[in-house]
């Protein structure tokens, strides 16, 4: 945007909006700055000059201790995170997922399911999409997992073996990531084989109709102390079942 003079009391306001979404409670809804009619437009033009959207502004569903609890197990804690994806603003579609994502490395998602489970998972790459829209691609890329609410008493990390291969797997925007069967199963698979899976849209066959149909396990031998969730056939469980319907959705970058 061109650089223009900003009067005070739109500079204050812009100000004031910028500090409320960074420190508004986790899912909150931020409004946008209010002026006279006659001086919306102007308002407006000086927010994209800022690089701040003046429309309403939803946080994260992690708040800002929750989040500096995650950075610093991934130990990036002098880094920040942009929301680039939240489900209940942008939509509960594949498509949807992947335009706000884009081609952003360094993804940070964080999945809520009802009032009292919440985990994200941390792929150190982009999602990567296949040449063919009708099919998936598999990448090689550091995956970590954290409880950050209900499977345990504070933020967790759930360690991983280094050893065994770790993996994203991304459909294209016509096909479908393929399980073990060799069946259609999801959109997005993370994980690595025999100790911990997330996927998103996941239904059998798949996808599901969004990416709200969730499926996540951690096994037993990769479940830190203080795990107090339900065993199902030596998995644990992130979230209240290992099939779930997200509550909500938030997809963050490293910056």
């Amino acid at each position: 945007a061109d650089v223009r003079k900003t009067s005070f009391e739109h500079f204050r306001r812009i100000v004031d909006f910028a500090r409320r979404q960074r420190t508004g409670m986790a899912g909150s809804a931020v409004k946008p700055p209010v002026v006279q009619a006659s001086m919306m437009e102007a308002l407006e033009e000086d927010c994209t000059m800022y690089g701040i959207k003046k429309e309403e502004f939803r946080t994260s569903i992690a708040s800002a201790s929750e989040v500096k609890r995650v950075l610093t197990m991934m130990d990036k804690r002098d880094r920040q995170l942009k929301l680039l994806y939240k489900m209940s603003r942008d939509g509960a579609a594949y498509t949807d997922l992947l335009n706000g994502v884009g081609d952003a490395s360094g993804l940070l998602f964080v999945i809520q399911d009802g009032s009292t489970h919440k985990f994200s998972a941390f792929i150190d790459g982009p999602l990567a999409q296949p040449a063919d829209p009708t099919r998936h691609k598999v990448s090689r890329c550091p995956i970590s997992l954290y409880s950050i609410s209900g499977a345990y008493d504070a933020p967790t990390k759930i360690p991983l073996p280094a050893e065994k291969p770790q993996s994203v797997a991304v459909a294209g925007r016509e096909g479908a990531v393929l399980g073990s069967s060799g069946q259609s199963s999801g959109n997005v698979y993370i994980g690595e084989m025999g100790a911990a899976v997330l996927w998103l849209g996941k239904a059998e066959p798949g996808p599901a109709a969004d990416l709200r149909s969730c499926h996540v396990w951690v096994t037993e031998a990769h479940l830190p102390p203080g795990y107090r969730g339900a065993m199902d056939e030596g998995k644990g469980i992130l979230a209240t079942d290992k099939n779930f319907t997200a509550t909500e959705i938030d997809v963050l970058s490293l910056v």
